[in-house]
């Protein structure tokens, strides 16, 4: 038997937001005899954790302090990424995008996707640290897997099936 395939989503947070609630929504449709879904918060808690759990989707947390820049954060969550092992790495958000690919670097025969669910009217008006972090996941986009080889990896069926 094909044994199931593992997919990190990296997510910045477990907040009640639309992000959170599309990922929530995707995770609980995957096939689990094909897929086998894992959750990293960069940020420890958040009310949708227990949501997740709840669905039998494992979450971790290297528990980032966004207010509190460490590297050694960046060296627990490359730690805990490494550990689980993953076939796919899907970055979920902008911040989580950059934290991915850095973790790829470091993954060997791992894809890597980015996600993003929100809307950008001008970039000059989100903050500046958002700004400078929504470039950089551009410019790191280049290194994510083309959508044509997703079949490859099988068929995730929609989120509306």
């Amino acid at each position: 038997m094909k044994s199931r395939r593992r997919i990190v989503f990296i997510t910045t947070g477990l907040l009640t937001g639309g992000a959170e609630m599309m990922l929530w929504h995707l995770l609980t449709r995957l096939p689990r005899g094909e897929f086998e879904p894992i959750v990293v918060s960069l940020r420890a808690e958040g009310p949708m954790r227990s949501r997740f759990e709840q669905a039998g989707i494992t979450v971790c947390s290297p528990e980032m302090n966004p207010a509190v820049p460490n590297p050694l954060a960046w060296w627990r969550l490359l730690r805990l990424v490494r550990a689980l092992q993953p076939d796919i790495l899907q970055g979920w958000m902008y911040h989580a995008n950059v934290a991915a690919s850095w973790c790829s670097r470091f993954l060997k025969d791992t894809r890597l996707f980015f996600s993003v669910h929100n809307s950008i009217y001008r970039l000059e008006d989100e903050k500046f640290l958002t700004g400078l972090i929504i470039k950089r996941g551009a410019t790191l986009s280049a290194r994510t897997a083309p959508p044509h080889n997703m079949k490859r990896w099988g068929t995730v069926r929609s989120a509306r099936s």
